[in-house]
Protein backbone atom coordinates (compact mmCIF):
# COMPACT_ATOMS: atom_id res chain seq x y z
CA UNK A 1 0.00 0.00 0.00
CA UNK A 2 1.29 3.06 -1.30
CA UNK A 3 1.49 5.94 0.85
CA UNK A 4 -1.95 7.98 1.99
CA UNK A 5 -2.44 12.15 0.93
CA UNK A 6 -3.69 13.81 4.78
CA UNK A 7 -6.39 16.60 3.53
CA UNK A 8 -6.50 19.47 6.13
CA UNK A 9 -9.93 20.68 5.84
CA UNK A 10 -10.48 24.19 7.00
CA UNK A 11 -13.37 26.48 7.43
CA UNK A 12 -14.01 29.95 6.95
CA UNK A 13 -17.06 31.46 8.30
CA UNK A 14 -18.34 35.15 7.25
CA UNK A 15 -21.00 37.36 8.29
CA UNK A 16 -21.97 40.95 8.11
CA UNK A 17 -25.08 42.63 9.41
CA UNK A 18 -25.99 46.15 8.92
CA UNK A 19 -28.05 47.47 11.99
CA UNK A 20 -31.66 45.41 12.16
CA UNK A 21 -32.02 44.52 15.16
CA UNK A 22 -32.15 45.25 19.21
CA UNK A 23 -30.62 43.38 21.77
CA UNK A 24 -30.31 43.35 24.87
CA UNK A 25 -28.11 46.45 26.32
CA UNK A 26 -24.28 46.41 25.53
CA UNK A 27 -21.76 49.28 26.22
CA UNK A 28 -18.33 49.48 23.80
CA UNK A 29 -16.01 52.49 23.33
CA UNK A 30 -12.93 50.77 21.44
CA UNK A 31 -12.01 46.92 20.51
CA UNK A 32 -10.92 46.06 23.92
CA UNK A 33 -14.19 46.47 25.04
CA UNK A 34 -15.70 44.19 22.06
CA UNK A 35 -13.32 42.03 22.90
CA UNK A 36 -14.18 42.04 26.85
CA UNK A 37 -18.26 41.86 25.84
CA UNK A 38 -17.55 38.51 23.65
CA UNK A 39 -15.16 36.78 26.33
CA UNK A 40 -18.82 37.77 28.62
CA UNK A 41 -20.73 36.34 26.46
CA UNK A 42 -18.87 33.14 25.93
CA UNK A 43 -18.61 32.66 29.55
CA UNK A 44 -22.27 32.36 29.38
CA UNK A 45 -22.18 29.03 27.06
CA UNK A 46 -18.88 27.87 29.03
CA UNK A 47 -16.76 28.61 26.12
CA UNK A 48 -13.24 29.59 26.55
CA UNK A 49 -11.88 33.52 26.52
CA UNK A 50 -10.97 34.61 23.42
CA UNK A 51 -6.70 35.38 23.71
CA UNK A 52 -5.91 38.75 21.70
CA UNK A 53 -4.09 38.26 18.67
CA UNK A 54 -1.94 41.24 17.16
CA UNK A 55 -1.70 39.79 13.87
CA UNK A 56 -5.80 39.47 13.70
CA UNK A 57 -5.95 42.62 15.35
CA UNK A 58 -3.95 44.54 12.57
CA UNK A 59 -5.92 42.68 9.80
CA UNK A 60 -9.26 43.44 11.26
CA UNK A 61 -8.58 47.24 12.17
CA UNK A 62 -7.01 47.52 8.37
CA UNK A 63 -10.27 46.00 6.97
CA UNK A 64 -12.55 48.66 9.17
CA UNK A 65 -10.40 51.43 8.23
CA UNK A 66 -11.08 49.80 4.53
CA UNK A 67 -15.05 50.01 5.12
CA UNK A 68 -14.85 53.28 6.58
CA UNK A 69 -13.18 55.10 3.70
CA UNK A 70 -15.41 53.40 0.79
CA UNK A 71 -18.87 53.24 2.89
CA UNK A 72 -19.26 49.38 1.67
CA UNK A 73 -19.96 46.69 4.38
CA UNK A 74 -18.25 44.04 2.99
CA UNK A 75 -15.87 40.76 3.91
CA UNK A 76 -12.10 40.89 4.05
CA UNK A 77 -11.39 38.84 0.64
CA UNK A 78 -7.56 38.21 2.42
CA UNK A 79 -8.46 37.35 5.76
CA UNK A 80 -7.21 33.83 5.57
CA UNK A 81 -4.12 34.49 4.25
CA UNK A 82 -3.27 37.48 6.81
CA UNK A 83 -4.35 35.52 9.68
CA UNK A 84 -1.47 33.73 11.40
CA UNK A 85 -0.50 30.49 9.65
CA UNK A 86 -1.44 27.49 11.29
CA UNK A 87 -5.39 28.24 11.38
CA UNK A 88 -8.22 25.13 11.66
CA UNK A 89 -11.10 27.91 11.00
CA UNK A 90 -11.29 31.00 10.52
CA UNK A 91 -14.26 33.71 11.05
CA UNK A 92 -15.33 37.22 10.91
CA UNK A 93 -17.95 39.21 11.80
CA UNK A 94 -18.53 43.03 10.28
CA UNK A 95 -21.12 45.15 11.10
CA UNK A 96 -21.25 49.39 10.96
CA UNK A 97 -23.98 51.61 12.89
CA UNK A 98 -24.07 55.20 14.59
CA UNK A 99 -22.30 53.55 17.19
CA UNK A 100 -19.94 50.95 18.49
CA UNK A 101 -22.36 49.34 21.18
CA UNK A 102 -25.46 49.23 18.36
CA UNK A 103 -22.96 47.30 16.09
CA UNK A 104 -22.20 44.41 19.19
CA UNK A 105 -25.87 44.30 20.09
CA UNK A 106 -26.91 43.60 16.48
CA UNK A 107 -24.29 41.00 16.35
CA UNK A 108 -25.50 39.82 19.07
CA UNK A 109 -29.02 39.28 18.40
CA UNK A 110 -27.81 38.15 14.69
CA UNK A 111 -28.23 33.99 14.91
CA UNK A 112 -25.02 33.76 12.46
CA UNK A 113 -22.73 36.09 13.76
CA UNK A 114 -23.66 34.94 17.81
CA UNK A 115 -22.78 31.04 16.13
CA UNK A 116 -19.53 33.28 15.26
CA UNK A 117 -18.94 34.60 19.02
CA UNK A 118 -19.68 31.77 21.49
CA UNK A 119 -18.19 29.11 18.65
CA UNK A 120 -15.58 27.22 21.01
CA UNK A 121 -13.25 25.91 17.89
CA UNK A 122 -12.42 29.86 18.23
CA UNK A 123 -9.48 30.70 20.52
CA UNK A 124 -8.05 34.06 19.39
CA UNK A 125 -9.58 37.24 18.17
CA UNK A 126 -9.00 40.65 16.52
CA UNK A 127 -10.88 43.50 16.53
CA UNK A 128 -10.66 46.73 14.04
CA UNK A 129 -12.59 49.65 14.82
CA UNK A 130 -12.93 53.00 12.47
CA UNK A 131 -15.48 55.82 12.03
CA UNK A 132 -16.54 57.78 8.71
CA UNK A 133 -16.60 60.94 8.33
CA UNK A 134 -19.92 61.59 8.96
CA UNK A 135 -19.85 59.24 12.23
CA UNK A 136 -20.60 55.81 11.06
CA UNK A 137 -18.95 53.39 12.98
CA UNK A 138 -17.09 50.22 11.19
CA UNK A 139 -16.43 47.25 12.98
CA UNK A 140 -14.28 44.29 11.66
CA UNK A 141 -14.52 41.16 13.89
CA UNK A 142 -11.77 38.23 12.98
CA UNK A 143 -11.84 34.81 14.94
CA UNK A 144 -8.99 32.35 14.66
CA UNK A 145 -9.06 28.30 15.74
CA UNK A 146 -5.73 27.54 16.29
CA UNK A 147 -4.27 24.23 18.21
CA UNK A 148 -2.87 25.08 21.47
CA UNK A 149 0.96 26.43 21.64
CA UNK A 150 3.58 24.20 23.18
CA UNK A 151 4.30 24.12 26.87
CA UNK A 152 7.91 24.08 28.20
CA UNK A 153 8.73 21.75 30.95
CA UNK A 154 11.31 21.79 33.41
CA UNK A 155 14.39 19.70 33.22
CA UNK A 156 15.68 20.95 37.08
CA UNK A 157 13.63 20.31 39.15
CA UNK A 158 11.41 17.52 38.45
CA UNK A 159 8.03 16.72 40.30
CA UNK A 160 8.95 14.99 43.63
CA UNK A 161 12.80 16.15 43.65
CA UNK A 162 14.01 16.77 46.73
CA UNK A 163 16.91 19.43 46.13
CA UNK A 164 19.46 21.14 48.70
CA UNK A 165 19.18 24.14 50.52
CA UNK A 166 21.65 26.32 48.49
CA UNK A 167 20.71 28.80 45.60
CA UNK A 168 21.07 26.23 42.25
CA UNK A 169 19.67 26.95 38.39
CA UNK A 170 16.34 26.05 37.75
CA UNK A 171 16.24 24.75 34.13
CA UNK A 172 13.52 23.93 31.39
CA UNK A 173 13.47 22.79 27.89
CA UNK A 174 13.12 25.30 25.18
CA UNK A 175 9.84 25.63 23.23
CA UNK A 176 9.88 26.94 19.41
CA UNK A 177 8.30 30.57 19.16
CA UNK A 178 8.61 31.50 22.67
CA UNK A 179 9.36 35.31 22.95
CA UNK A 180 9.19 35.40 26.86
CA UNK A 181 9.57 32.98 29.62
CA UNK A 182 8.95 33.54 33.41
CA UNK A 183 10.18 31.42 36.68
CA UNK A 184 8.03 31.51 39.90
CA UNK A 185 8.46 29.81 43.01
CA UNK A 186 6.28 29.87 46.17
CA UNK A 187 4.80 27.61 48.79
CA UNK A 188 1.58 27.49 46.87
CA UNK A 189 0.81 26.17 43.23
CA UNK A 190 1.20 28.96 41.29
CA UNK A 191 2.29 31.07 44.28
CA UNK A 192 4.72 33.86 43.45
CA UNK A 193 6.16 34.75 47.35
CA UNK A 194 9.40 32.97 47.05
CA UNK A 195 10.86 33.89 43.53
CA UNK A 196 9.55 35.82 40.28
CA UNK A 197 11.78 36.38 37.55
CA UNK A 198 9.97 38.47 35.96
CA UNK A 199 10.40 38.71 31.63
CA UNK A 200 13.38 36.13 30.33
CA UNK A 201 15.18 36.08 27.17
CA UNK A 202 13.51 33.48 24.83
CA UNK A 203 17.35 32.39 25.08
CA UNK A 204 17.29 32.08 28.75
CA UNK A 205 16.65 28.62 29.55
CA UNK A 206 17.45 28.56 33.72
CA UNK A 207 17.61 30.87 36.34
CA UNK A 208 19.38 30.74 39.74
CA UNK A 209 17.07 30.60 42.53
CA UNK A 210 18.42 31.61 45.83
CA UNK A 211 18.16 29.37 48.75
CA UNK A 212 14.74 28.35 50.03
CA UNK A 213 12.88 27.33 52.55
CA UNK A 214 13.34 23.08 53.91
CA UNK A 215 10.65 21.33 55.51
CA UNK A 216 8.01 21.73 53.29
CA UNK A 217 6.09 20.94 50.10
CA UNK A 218 7.07 24.07 47.26
CA UNK A 219 5.81 24.86 43.63
CA UNK A 220 7.51 26.25 40.78
CA UNK A 221 5.70 27.29 37.90
CA UNK A 222 7.79 28.11 34.01
CA UNK A 223 5.65 30.25 31.95
CA UNK A 224 6.17 30.53 28.10
CA UNK A 225 4.99 33.61 25.84
CA UNK A 226 4.00 31.99 22.65
CA UNK A 227 2.14 32.45 19.78
CA UNK A 228 0.87 35.67 21.74
CA UNK A 229 -0.25 33.15 24.93
CA UNK A 230 1.20 32.65 28.21
CA UNK A 231 1.30 28.95 28.81
CA UNK A 232 3.11 27.03 31.62
CA UNK A 233 4.26 23.81 33.98
CA UNK A 234 4.21 23.38 37.44
CA UNK A 235 6.67 21.09 39.16
CA UNK A 236 6.58 20.32 42.92
CA UNK A 237 9.17 19.23 45.07
CA UNK A 238 10.75 19.91 48.52
CA UNK A 239 14.12 21.01 50.15
CA UNK A 240 16.38 19.09 52.59
CA UNK A 241 16.97 20.55 56.00
CA UNK A 242 15.24 22.35 58.76
CA UNK A 243 12.91 25.36 57.03
CA UNK A 244 14.54 27.28 60.16
CA UNK A 245 17.47 28.12 62.57
CA UNK A 246 16.13 26.18 66.00
CA UNK A 247 17.39 26.94 69.61
CA UNK A 248 20.31 24.75 71.03
CA UNK A 249 20.55 26.68 73.97
CA UNK A 250 18.25 26.88 75.89
CA UNK A 251 15.90 24.39 74.96
CA UNK A 252 12.18 24.61 75.25
CA UNK A 253 10.96 24.45 78.78
CA UNK A 254 14.43 24.81 80.13
CA UNK A 255 14.66 26.22 83.51
CA UNK A 256 17.11 28.68 85.56
CA UNK A 257 19.05 28.88 82.30
CA UNK A 258 22.31 31.23 83.03
CA UNK A 259 21.92 33.99 81.12
CA UNK A 260 25.55 34.72 81.93
CA UNK A 261 26.46 32.54 78.80
CA UNK A 262 25.07 33.30 75.20
CA UNK A 263 22.15 31.89 73.49
CA UNK A 264 23.16 29.64 70.56
CA UNK A 265 21.21 28.00 67.54
CA UNK A 266 21.37 25.61 64.47
CA UNK A 267 22.01 27.26 61.72
CA UNK A 268 20.13 26.34 58.37
CA UNK A 269 21.81 26.37 55.17
CA UNK A 270 19.33 29.05 53.27
CA UNK A 271 19.46 31.76 55.83
CA UNK A 272 21.22 34.92 55.33
CA UNK A 273 20.75 36.81 58.15
CA UNK A 274 19.42 35.87 62.03
CA UNK A 275 17.54 38.18 64.19
CA UNK A 276 17.25 36.88 68.32
CA UNK A 277 14.31 38.11 70.52
CA UNK A 278 13.48 37.59 74.18
CA UNK A 279 10.12 38.98 75.77
CA UNK A 280 7.42 37.94 78.38
CA UNK A 281 5.30 36.99 75.75
CA UNK A 282 5.66 34.48 72.95
CA UNK A 283 7.00 37.07 70.39
CA UNK A 284 7.82 39.64 72.56
CA UNK A 285 10.85 41.79 71.89
CA UNK A 286 10.98 44.57 75.07
CA UNK A 287 13.90 42.54 76.99
CA UNK A 288 16.14 41.84 73.82
CA UNK A 289 16.05 42.94 70.09
CA UNK A 290 19.32 42.28 68.36
CA UNK A 291 18.33 43.31 65.17
CA UNK A 292 19.55 41.74 61.87
CA UNK A 293 22.38 39.20 62.41
CA UNK A 294 24.86 37.90 59.89
CA UNK A 295 24.72 34.48 58.47
CA UNK A 296 27.79 33.13 60.29
CA UNK A 297 26.58 34.58 63.40
CA UNK A 298 24.90 31.48 65.41
CA UNK A 299 25.35 33.20 69.20
CA UNK A 300 24.23 36.15 70.88
CA UNK A 301 24.92 37.37 74.64
CA UNK A 302 22.05 38.35 76.44
CA UNK A 303 21.41 40.73 79.17
CA UNK A 304 19.97 40.38 83.02
CA UNK A 305 16.82 38.96 82.58
CA UNK A 306 13.92 38.60 85.26
CA UNK A 307 14.29 35.23 87.09
CA UNK A 308 11.42 33.11 88.27
CA UNK A 309 8.97 33.58 85.80
CA UNK A 310 8.02 31.98 81.90
CA UNK A 311 9.74 34.10 79.32
CA UNK A 312 10.13 33.32 75.56
CA UNK A 313 12.86 33.82 73.14
CA UNK A 314 12.87 33.43 69.25
CA UNK A 315 14.78 33.75 66.07
CA UNK A 316 14.25 34.36 62.83
CA UNK A 317 15.89 33.47 59.84
CA UNK A 318 15.90 35.55 56.87
CA UNK A 319 15.29 33.55 54.06
CA UNK A 320 14.66 34.16 50.46
CA UNK A 321 14.09 38.10 51.23
CA UNK A 322 11.61 37.28 54.14
CA UNK A 323 11.84 37.12 58.25
CA UNK A 324 9.09 35.16 57.78
CA UNK A 325 10.96 31.91 59.23
CA UNK A 326 11.50 31.69 63.00
CA UNK A 327 11.61 28.89 66.08
CA UNK A 328 10.26 30.07 69.49
CA UNK A 329 11.29 28.49 72.94
CA UNK A 330 9.97 29.37 77.02
CA UNK A 331 12.28 29.16 79.76
CA UNK A 332 12.99 30.57 82.83
CA UNK A 333 16.20 32.84 83.87
CA UNK A 334 18.23 31.91 86.61
CA UNK A 335 18.89 35.45 89.35
CA UNK A 336 22.01 37.03 88.10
Amino acid sequence: MGPKLLKIVVAIVTCCVPVLALAPPAHADGPSDIVTQVNNLRATVTAAPLATDATLTSAAQQWANHMASTGVLAHNPNLASQAPSGWTKIGENIGDAFSLTAVYNALVASPDHYANMVDKAFNRTGVGVATDTKGQVWLAEAFGAYPPPPVATFVFPTSGTVIFPSAQAFSWQQVAGAVYYCLTVGTTQGGVDLVNSGLLAANQLSFTVPALPGGQQLWARIYSYVQSTWTWADVRFSVTGPSTATFTRPLAGATNVDTTQPFTWAPVASASHYWLSIGTTLGGYELLNTGSLPATQTSDAVPALPAGRTLWARVYSYIAGSWVHYSDVSFTAAAR
